[in-house]
């Protein structure tokens, strides 16, 4: 009894399954595709650019566009975005609505202005007020002076307001400083940097000896604004600390070195000996003699002229005396002639005293530009490539520091000084990139 029964179910179900099957053979209920389901009967799909519309799963549908905002899809074709009239639907401005692709702008009526918080919205239009006025927040179309003397720090003292402006004033004793209207200095005169009043002659000024404050490690030289640090005898400027002064390690490097030295009018006498002294005080970094550094020097001006070359002293006391007392030709800066001047005239050969093992450098002081500046880097260029290293100093306010470059073999090769008192900040570095080589 029990296969008859099994047997009977197995007859209905392979009935009913046959029939689902037939449905999607026969009848075929989607749009597209058809696919038979055991369970459910029947399950429609669609071709590719198409998706089962959501309403009617036996229906496809395009794909509709991904609109960016302010646009839409196409009811009646849903591929395509269509711009949104923002203002005909959503009126958004306050007066005036123009529609654009994907947006819209606000304008206002006249007598108002888009509001600068919410640029749907129109505010009255602020008045042009002058300097010195402001919109008053009472009635919005008309102008109100601004109290400057409302705001901090406005005068050193005493602040008087005006119509549209200002004035500072001082109190008994003082006077308003020529150099800022706002500030109050003590009533006589306004001295610059290193100097003050002259108690003899209130209305003047004299220099301040710094020196008399021991501002210097060892030795102070009183200039006229200022003053100048200089050191002993195997001591140098340290070069964090100006007024400091440091040992000299001596280098003990292999090389020849020849100073070229500007002789030109600008340099001024003073300037010049200052010039020599501090080449003197670089050549005392290093050992002098055949196996570690010597020195050769020339003179640029309208005619280079050779002070002595690289065999002639072996201890620092005579080059440094020879150094100092050579002559200042007061002429044209012609660098280009002092650099070929020591190509032309074989000063690193070996009858100049040049050694095959030593690195040649030349080192150029200048207080300028040159008068031939194309002129001066051909020259240059011909020395180094003969091996040459070339390492230019500058000194003072007038400098052509793309000139200093193009003379140097590198940039770590160019050293400025701001003024000839002040040489003494780049001795240290500048012993120290010669010894390098």
């Amino acid at each position: 009894m029990k296969k008859l029964i099994l047997l009977f179910i197995a007859a209905v179900l392979v009935k009913d399954t046959t029939s689902f099957f037939l449905t999607c053979v026969f009848i075929n209920p989607c749009k597209h595709i058809c696919h038979s389901h055991i369970v459910i009967g029947f399950v429609c799909s669609c071709r590719p650019g198409y998706i089962v519309d959501p309403t009617n799963s036996n229906n496809c549908i395009d794909i509709p566009a991904v609109c960016p905002a302010g646009l839409e899809n196409n009811p009646l074709n849903t591929k395509v975005c269509q711009d949104i009239d923002e203002c005909d639907r959503f009126r958004p401005c306050d007066h005036n609505c123009r529609n654009i692709e994907g947006s819209y702008v606000c304008s206002c009526r006249e007598g108002f202005s888009i509001s600068l918080e919410n640029s749907n919205r129109c505010v009255l239009k602020a008045p042009t007020c002058r300097p010195g006025f402001q919109t008053n927040p009472l009635y919005p179309n008309t102008c109100t002076d601004i109290d400057e003397c409302l705001r901090p720090n406005q005068c050193h003292q005493v602040c008087v307001n005006t119509e549209g402006g200002y004035k500072c004033g001082c109190s008994a004793g003082f006077k308003i400083s020529p150099e800022d209207n706002t500030r109050c200095i003590p009533r006589g005169p306004v001295c610059k940097l290193g100097f003050q009043p002259d108690p003899r002659n209130p209305d003047s000024c004299i220099d301040v000896d710094e020196c008399k404050n021991n501002v210097c490690d060892q030795i102070c030289t009183n200039l006229q604004g200022g003053y100048r640090c200089s050191c002993r005898e195997n001591f140098q400027v340290n070069s964090l600390d100006n007024s400091r002064c440091s040992d000299i390690k001596l280098c003990t490097t292999t090389s020849d070195i020849i100073f070229l030295l500007d002789s030109s009018g600008s340099m001024g006498e003073e300037n010049n000996a200052l010039q020599l002294s501090f080449a003197s005080k670089i050549a005392a970094h290093f050992v002098i003699g055949t196996s570690n550094s010597r020195f050769g020097a020339v003179l640029f001006s309208d005619i280079p002229e050779k002070i002595f070359d690289l065999n002639r002293y072996s201890n620092s006391k005579d080059l440094t005396k020879a150094l100092t007392s050579a002559d200042y030709h007061k002429g044209t800066t012609y660098t280009n002639k002092g650099l070929d001047f020591i190509r032309q005239k074989g000063m690193f050969s070996a009858s100049s005293g040049g050694r095959p093992n030593a690195q040649d450098i030349v080192i150029v002081f200048t207080d300028g530009r040159s008068n031939l500046p194309d002129q001066t880097t051909v020259a240059a260029d011909n020395l180094k490539r003969q091996g040459v290293k070339i390492i230019s100093v500058g000194i003072g306010d007038d400098l052509y520091l793309s000139e200093l470059k193009a003379i140097a073999s590198t940039r770590e090769n160019v050293f400025v000084a701001p003024s000839f008192d002040m040489l003494s900040i780049v001795e240290q570095d500048l012993a120290s990139r010669i010894c390098q080589g």
